[in-house]
């Protein structure tokens, strides 16, 4: 669809399950995954000519596809050895190999914006998860984090030198966290007593959006990775999921539902629709209206 709701047509048709769309950076293709038989594959659709291309096809389930900076592969986790692990494809579907070698699960692969480079959540199956950096060549294996507890949901800042994510201190209590790309200047950006969610990085580098109940309902929550201040966007709206940043950084999307001083209208997962804030002045748009669950949404890259 476009920015403001219009326009809204659907790329897939069929019996499956379709989520995760992932845009490649010039806009012409998108990457999801497709649950069929229970059986998760990743595919390929070219918005330009309406052509729809397998890029896994295996019995392990795929999920959590990220693209390389010049569109030319695919990194995604799968299962397919009997443990998770990261993997790297072409987007013809060829050249599958595994990014890294080893018996811990290996999970949530994001891919630097600048260079052949992977951070991913390793031993996560074992309850004390932390983020390493792979290079491409298997020249460089890195421990970013090195934590008791879990170290999750890796996100890079705009220009490839932090990533920023979220670290339990226990199975309620995540906060929002950043490290720079050698591992050096770990620290916390928020000191909650409740389950942050997923950190966004703006475009400009210097906030980092995320679901959060600190004002007592769910909403967005927005730290500045300089100073530490923090801003609450009251939406007004239920809070469902994670936002993500416009490309120009004026507006956050998420999913969310309308929200009643008394109960939530979206109870089994139901009416939930994608919205838009404007960060300056908070107005919210309601860009999608259709029965049951939207989400996943995902900005073109301009």
């Amino acid at each position: 669809m476009d920015a403001d709701g219009s326009n809204q047509t659907p790329l897939t048709d069929s019996d499956s399950e379709d989520s995760s769309p992932r845009w490649s950076l010039d806009g012409t293709r998108i990457a999801f995954v497709s649950i069929v038989n229970k059986n998760a594959d990743l595919y390929i659709f070219n918005v330009a000519n309406g052509t729809l291309s397998r890029l896994t096809n295996d019995s392990g389930s795929e999920a959590f596809p990220t693209w390389s900076p010049d569109g030319q592969k695919v990194a995604f986790e799968s299962f397919q050895s009997g443990r998770w692990g990261i993997y790297v494809v072409n987007t013809d579907g060829t050249g599958l190999t595994a990014l890294v070698n080893d018996t811990n699960a290996d999970i949530n692969p994001v891919w630097s914006p600048r260079d052949p480079f992977v951070a991913f959540v390793s031993n996560y199956n074992e309850g004390n998860a932390n983020i390493y950096l792979a290079s491409l060549d298997h020249s460089l294996l890195e421990k970013l984090t090195n934590e008791l507890l879990p170290s999750t949901d890796p996100t890079w800042s705009p220009d490839g030198n932090r990533l920023a994510f979220r670290f339990f201190t226990s199975l309620q209590i995540a906060n929002i966290c950043v490290v720079n790309r050698d591992g050096s200047a770990r620290h916390c950006l928020t000191d909650s007593q409740w389950e942050n969610g997923v950190p966004a990085w703006s475009p400009d580098g210097h906030w980092l959006a995320f679901r959060s109940m600190r004002s007592g309902t769910s909403d967005i929550d927005m730290v500045n990775v300089d100073d530490g201040s923090l801003q609450s966007l009251i939406t007004g709206v239920a809070v469902k999921g994670d936002p993500i940043w416009s490309p120009d950084g004026f507006r956050l999307l998420f999913p969310g539902c309308p929200q009643t001083t008394t109960s939530l209208t979206c109870e089994n997962n139901t009416n939930i629709q994608i919205y838009s804030i404007v960060v300056a002045t908070h107005e919210v748009t309601q860009l999608t209206n259709s029965a049951g669950y939207n989400g996943d949404a995902a900005w073109t890259a301009r």
